[in-house]
């Protein structure tokens, strides 16, 4: 009995170890652009369809963002409270480059900010 349950606690913590970086489940979905400050922050409202927002959206999914034509795979994810921080490799329109990002939730808002960790370049 005892080795059993070792063996599915090794199995378990293994599976944990070789999981892909994930989300929070608050803040998967899609959201609506309702501000943006400067090219490095945004503020997104109301989790409605693409369709219900009349600007950009921005959808979240356990493994990776999306936008306007990119998209951003996680490589590395830390959440803290509200915040999560994420480094992603991006691409887009024929473009690749990492970024940093931190998504926070505020009001019922998710506040993006995003910084550049490469230089983009082409996709090959």
């Amino acid at each position: 009995m005892r080795l059993a349950a070792a063996l599915i606690s090794v199995a378990v913590l293994a599976g944990q170890a070789d999981a892909a970086p994930a989300v929070p489940r608050e803040i998967i979905g899609q959201w609506c652009l309702v501000k943006q400050n400067n090219a490095s922050i945004s503020y997104y409202a109301s989790r409605g369809a693409r369709e219900q927002c009349s600007d950009e959206v921005l959808v979240i999914k356990i493994d990776r963002y999306e936008g306007s034509e990119y998209v951003c795979r996680y490589n590395k994810v830390e959440t803290s409270g509200l915040t999560t921080q994420i480094d992603s490799k991006c691409y887009g329109e024929g473009w690749k480059w990492t970024q940093h990002a931190t998504l926070s939730l505020s009001n019922g808002r998710l506040v993006l900010k995003v910084r550049h960790t490469s230089k983009e370049t082409r996709d090959k």
